[in-house]
């Protein structure tokens, strides 16, 4: 997916963007990110972007000139949809943003001063989009949340994709979407306070806290949960809403990953059809899983099996595990026999 950003501050974009996430995915060409100075497309010795807005007021207004000259400059490169950076826009969230990340790119500009004459949206048809409601200098900070939201959700750019499906806000987080407090090693932290005096601080936070949290976690987690492994083929029965009706929706396929623990335990099931390959994420204990069946046991080592994602057919398929379905049938059958001899026993000691 390629990004191309016109602002009068270019060289704001390089250093945030060299790190992290979004930094390794232009490394590896995931995606392209490109920030053009908009005074390039102006043609006068002063290099002026803005002037005076009609019927007087403060402040200046952005040109149309400069704007339109440069987006069209960009559009054979990028045919993605045009964005401005507007307060008045429709606010930026998770669903906007794995909108916009289907695109084949995104065009942004930068707005500043009192804002981009209006001729400029109606002969781009640009969409107006907002990062919230506070005052920024100009658009070059929300032009960077757009980028990192939208970035991060492109196929690609985020090493383990099933870790999107936990994400705040996402979709599949379903009622935990905001996230919960987190803890990690040591479980117990001596911290200097105030005063030289030292506190003991526990990840318990309180064990009357701790409590309400495992109590909270214990009743939300499914009694009956399958043991799922990387190779096995499932039939998932997921509730899906369409206005006032709800219905089952099933998705049947091969689970190439497992992760997580508890309620944040998902996994990610991979199915081809008429030769495309489609994936779904589920978490396991989700209100929207009705049930989960296990057809088969898949014969593999690997705990991910990404690489299926570049086979079809033939070469996309698993070998059953059958050393196990002949050990569970012969527990099964040893069981019968031991009860069995147990019938046996009590009807000779009634005789």
């Amino acid at each position: 997916m390629r990004f191309d950003v016109v602002t009068i501050f270019p060289a704001m974009f390089g250093p945030v963007f060299q790190q992290g996430v979004v930094g390794r995915a232009i490394e590896r060409g995931v995606i392209e990110l490109h920030a053009h100075d908009l005074r390039e497309h102006t043609h006068d010795r002063h290099r002026q972007v803005d002037d005076m807005p009609f019927g007087g007021g403060p402040g200046m207004v952005m040109k149309p000139e400069p704007v339109i000259e440069a987006v069209e400059s960009i559009r054979g490169a990028n045919r993605g949809p045009v964005i401005i950076t507007e307060p008045w826009g429709e606010r930026l969230d998770q669903k906007l943003a794995a909108e916009l990340a289907k695109e084949p790119g995104l065009i942004i500009v930068c707005g500043r001063y009192e804002g981009i004459d209006d001729r400029v949206r109606t002969a781009l048809d640009a969409r107006e989009v907002s990062i919230g409601d506070y005052v920024l200098s100009g658009g070059e900070i929300p032009a960077m949340v757009i980028v990192d939201a939208v970035a991060r959700l492109v196929p690609g750019v985020v090493g383990d994709p099933g870790s999107l499906a936990q994400d705040s806000f996402s979709h599949e987080a379903g009622d935990a979407a905001t996230g919960w407090p987190q803890f990690t090693r040591p479980a117990e932290y001596v911290a200097q306070a105030a005063g030289g005096a030292q506190a003991r601080l526990s990840h318990q936070g309180g064990e009357e806290d701790m409590n309400v949290i495992q109590q909270l976690e214990k009743e939300q987690q499914k009694k009956k949960v399958p043991a799922l492994r990387a190779g096995d083929t499932v039939r998932v029965h997921a509730k899906v809403v369409e206005g006032t009706r709800e219905r089952i929706q099933v998705f049947e396929g091969t689970v190439i990953r497992v992760t997580g623990g508890g309620l944040r335990q998902n996994f990610t099931v991979r199915r081809v059809t008429h030769g495309v390959g489609v994936e779904r994420t589920f978490m396991i204990h989700s209100p929207r899983i009705d049930k989960i069946d296990v057809l088969r046991h898949g014969d593999v080592r690997q705990g991910r099996l990404y690489y299926l994602r570049g086979k079809v057919g033939r070469e996309a398929r698993i070998r059953e595990r059958r050393r196990l379905i002949a050990a569970s049938e012969g527990e099964e059958a040893e069981a019968d026999e031991t009860a069995g001899e147990g019938m046996e026993a009590a009807e000779e000691q009634g005789s």
